[in-house]
């Protein structure tokens, strides 16, 4: 039980995930489509706290891609899906979630999208 306060008070520190997606190309884009690409971002973005707080390991990796980067603290960065996926077991055998997130910022590209939000567990 003390190791797993322990771990969860670990993870009380910022968190930053980055969901690097690849996206259909983009030619010029309206200021109607740009928001709805950042309402779909968001949306996904909540499915995947969602899971976490609910330590859904298929749903935190429903909407991963190959390319896709967690950065766990004092951790190395899982290169793969099933790495990843391996260490959100891990995770969840080690401590509950229960995520707030404080902060998020979003960027376009033409063939990605990046998410950083900073969370803490409560």
């Amino acid at each position: 039980m003390e190791a797993k306060m322990k771990n969860s008070a670990l993870f009380a520190l910022l968190i930053t995930f980055l969901l690097l997606s690849a996206c259909a190309q983009r030619g010029e884009q309206t200021n109607a489509s740009v928001q709805a690409d950042l309402a779909a971002i968001g949306d996904a973005r909540q499915q995947l706290i969602d899971a976490l707080n609910a330590d859904d390991v298929e749903g935190i990796m429903a909407g991963l891609t190959a390319d896709h980067l967690t950065m766990p603290p004092n951790e190395p960065t899982p290169q793969t899906l099933d790495a990843l996926r391996s260490w959100h077991e891990r995770r969840i055998a080690a401590l509950n979630m229960n995520l707030a997130v404080s902060s998020s910022e979003v960027k376009i590209g033409r063939e990605w999208q990046l998410i950083v939000f900073l969370a803490r567990s409560l």
